[in-house]
């Protein structure tokens, strides 16, 4: 096949599509660009194939201008091609079968020369993962039983919802669960000659879109993260869960290191100075002070840690408290105004509201600050699902305002990793 790189020779030209598209799709699932498409249309599946193959073939995400076919079965005529595709374009994509339904049309139009297959099931997961919050988890989805149900698909789908349904998983941000669903997906296509967990330590490559150079390395998902007052129950919690996740973590805590961090710094909050900070991805805020003489300190030790931090990229990220959320669209009242609120917790709230209220008016730090749900239980499981909100307080579909410290740690290493809410307050409740 007629290609970029001059490569006449069909084995060769297959082992380097191989390793220069999978690298492009380590480096696409994590971009913004990516995450930013609106997922079942034309528009993200060929922006989709363009960065996957842009780098060896020309027709990368242009519809084909030729009929193909596989076994006796015949695509989409290339004539009607784009007609087809816009009415595909529209069909509903709501629920777990419409969505099916939509991909099994794609793949029965194939709009591309090569590298359909490939294209589409990143599609789908795009799909599954803007409109169910669930992906595919393709290690679990054998070669034969896939390629059977997508040949029977064209007149009887139920085979392929059926396998890919007992598939599904809530996982959508995990790497490896990507990375080894790559690699099964280019299987389905007989691509063996290269691991995609083999190529994040490859040779660099063009990333989409941009004109220099992008290296693809384990350590760019390894971030530095310093925890301060680590040595509480939930600065412990959310070092275990950084180093869980094989991030650099450094403990900072007044007196000896009971957080379980191999780096550690003796040091006061007040102490701390910007040297101690320099190089660091996120600080953690961890503190908490609740007699009413150390109550102050809230917003002495904020203060200090933005003033620290003034003018850097480090992320600041605040452990809050959930007496400052709204109760009222309007945001005129909120949970510490409640009659039925804890009188022993009144200071606590006040404290932290006013803390939050003059990090708002910070315009030179990257903070979050996170606040739990109103039952913070120290003791309860992991469930590793929760609801993000916003200023406003959020319960569950029991009505619940809940959340165990586990689960608040690994809501704040997500923040922490995706930095979706820069200078923004958010609460978290568990789902």
């Amino acid at each position: 096949m007629k290609n970029k790189l001059g490569i006449t020779d069909a084995v060769e030209l297959a082992r380097v599509e191989e390793r220069i598209s999978k690298q492009k799709a380590l480096l696409m699932w994590r971009s913004e660009e990516f995450k930013r498409l609106r997922a079942g249309t034309w528009a993200a599946l060929s922006w989709i194939h363009r960065t996957l193959f842009e780098d060896v073939y020309d027709f990368a995400g242009e519809f084909r201008s030729v009929n193909i076919s596989k076994g006796h079965f015949r695509f989409a005529s290339a004539l009607y091609l784009r007609e087809a595709v816009a009415t595909i374009e529209r069909l509903p994509q709501s629920t777990f079968n419409d969505i099916i339904d939509k991909y099994v049309e794609m793949n029965v139009a194939h709009p591309f020369r090569e590298g359909n297959g490939r294209s589409m099931r990143l599609w789908l997961d795009q799909m599954l993962k803007q409109e169910l919050r669930r992906v595919v988890d393709w290690s679990g989805v054998s070669k034969e039983k896939y390629l059977t149900a997508m040949e029977r698909s064209p007149v009887d789908a139920s085979g392929i919802k059926r396998l890919l349904a007992s598939a599904l998983t809530d996982s959508i941000d995990d790497r490896e669960i990507f990375v080894k669903g790559l690699d099964v997906s280019y299987f389905y296509e007989d691509y063996i000659a290269y691991r995609a967990h083999d190529l994040i330590t490859s040779s660099a490559v063009n990333s989409a879109g941009a004109g220099g150079r992008e290296q693809i390395t384990e350590e760019d998902d390894i971030m530095k993260i310093a925890v301060v007052a680590a040595n509480g129950k939930a600065g412990r919690l959310i070092v275990a869960e950084a180093l869980e996740r094989g991030h650099e973590v450094t403990a900072f805590a007044r007196r000896e290191n009971k957080s379980g961090a191999k780096k550690f710094v003796a040091r006061d909050i007040v102490e701390i100075t910007a040297d101690d900070l320099k190089g660091f991805d996120a600080v953690v805020d961890a503190f908490g002070a609740w007699t009413p003489e150390t109550l102050p300190l809230h917003s002495t030790t904020l203060k200090h840690l933005c003033d620290v931090l003034s003018g850097s990229s480090t992320r600041l990220l605040i452990v809050g408290g959930a007496g400052s959320l709204y109760v009222n669209k309007e945001h005129t009242a909120q949970v510490m105004d409640d009659p039925n609120f804890p009188d022993a917790f009144k200071p606590l709230a006040s404290a932290q509201a006013k803390a939050l209220d003059e990090l708002r008016a910070r315009d030179d730090v990257r903070w979050t600050f996170i606040s739990p749900a109103c039952d913070f239980q120290a003791d309860a499981p992991k469930t590793g699902k929760y609801l993000v909100g916003g200023e406003e307080l959020i319960v569950n579909e029991k009505g619940e305002s809940v959340i165990s410290y586990a689960d608040y740690a690994a809501a704040m290493l997500d923040e922490i990793e995706k930095g979706d809410h820069i200078k923004q307050r958010i609460g978290v409740c568990r789902a």
